[in-house]
């Protein structure tokens, strides 16, 4: 296990010595502290030997306690950045993401191979497009090739008339979900329904 070799000296003239971390909020340390020194330590142990040196001996990181999905995000960053490859390792191993956009964005981070592929798969096979939100977050050739792959695996017929498809744009740059009306549709052969084309030619319908 690395050593934070890498931190800063302790600030001069501070009683008792104090270390910044910079970009680490203090819940995220909590959560990393939590596992170099669990709540539950076996009494048994200590009562033979009371010494740190042996809990460390008999403290196995793969018997990790249930922490939330956020605790374990937070034990993976810090456990990355750090060097702590066994903690990072039980991290990983415990860490289930709730949704294939969580699971990509982290595996893309942290760089976890085995989450990526199915992560994409579930975004392409599922009936919601990628929003807004996720997209600003995912990197660009992910994105494409979601929606590229989104495109092929569906019917690729125009099922939509033109002013129909502004709409849809502009409830979109809105940040708003878009439903075509009924008599605006094309119907699978590449036609205006009824209703539509009597409207484009001014009939009443």
């Amino acid at each position: 296990m690395t050593r934070l070799s890498r931190l800063p000296a302790p600030q001069e003239g501070a009683f008792p010595p104090v270390i910044s971390l910079e970009n680490v909020k203090s819940k995220d340390f909590d959560a990393f502290l939590s596992v170099l020194y669990p709540l539950y330590v076996p009494a048994l142990k200590f009562a033979i030997v009371p010494s740190l040196t042996l809990f460390f001996l008999f403290r196995n990181f793969n018997a990790s306690e249930e922490r939330s999905f956020e605790e374990l995000s937070s034990i993976l960053d810090l456990a990355t950045r750090w060097g702590f490859t066994s903690i990072r390792d039980m991290a990983i191993r415990c860490l289930k993401p709730p949704t294939a956009y969580q699971r990509l964005i982290l595996g893309r981070k942290y760089a976890v191979e085995e989450w990526i592929l199915p992560a994409l798969q579930e975004l392409c096979e599922r009936s919601e497009p990628v929003t807004l939100d996720e997209a600003r977050l995912m990197d660009f050739e992910d994105l494409v090739l979601v929606e590229s792959v989104r495109e092929t695996i569906r019917s690729r017929s125009l099922r939509v008339l033109s002013a129909g498809i502004r709409e849809c744009i502009e409830a979109y740059r809105r940040g708003e979900t878009w439903r075509p009306p009924a008599n605006d549709t094309v119907n699978p052969f590449g036609q205006a329904t009824t209703a539509m084309s009597a409207r484009a030619t001014g009939v009443n319908g």
